[in-house]
């Protein structure tokens, strides 16, 4: 698969060929350390056209790639750094995921959530929140998990 060409794109070296960030996607990269400073500095550049096609790029596999070490930093990134309906589409995507449970008891899949805590909003919220409520049980018996409800508890303090 490749991105399309626009002039733009040419002139900011974006409309290479795809397959890397494929290959990092699916957990295939060489050098899934290396790639995963590039993506980060990317949605780092603020440009929001370039993080719409790295996220569609990406998507369908946030969920997967927060439990990765190195993906996982560049899920966090995407969160807190793309514009607020980018975000509620990688919130609801890792909400909707077979795999939701486990991000809340995951060593690095917890901080996505709690970057998802912090710049969700509307369904997005409620349906983490929902999330959250449906998993107390097994998060309150891991140490990763309390992490979450202790930043839930923290925050609920705060508006109290």
């Amino acid at each position: 698969m490749y991105i399309h060409n626009t002039t733009e794109q040419k002139v900011r070296g974006v409309g290479r060929p795809s397959r890397p960030l494929q290959c990092f996607a699916h957990g295939y990269s060489p050098k899934p350390f290396d790639l995963n400073y590039v993506l980060q500095h990317m949605v780092g550049l603020q440009s929001p056209e370039l993080t719409e096609v790295l996220v569609s790029q990406l998507q369908g596999n946030f969920a997967y790639l927060s439990q990765n070490k190195y993906a996982s930093n560049v899920v966090e990134k995407c969160l807190i750094e793309s514009e607020p309906d980018i975000a509620t589409k990688i919130v609801l995507e890792l909400v909707k995921s077979p795999n939701a449970p486990s991000l809340l008891v995951d060593p690095y899949g917890n901080f996505v959530i709690q970057s998802a805590l912090k710049v969700s909003r509307g369904i997005a919220k409620d349906c983490l929140r929902e999330l959250i409520l449906r998993n107390v049980n097994s998060m309150q018996s891991n140490l990763y998990g309390k992490k979450i409800l202790e930043k839930v508890e923290k925050k609920r303090n705060i508006y109290n």
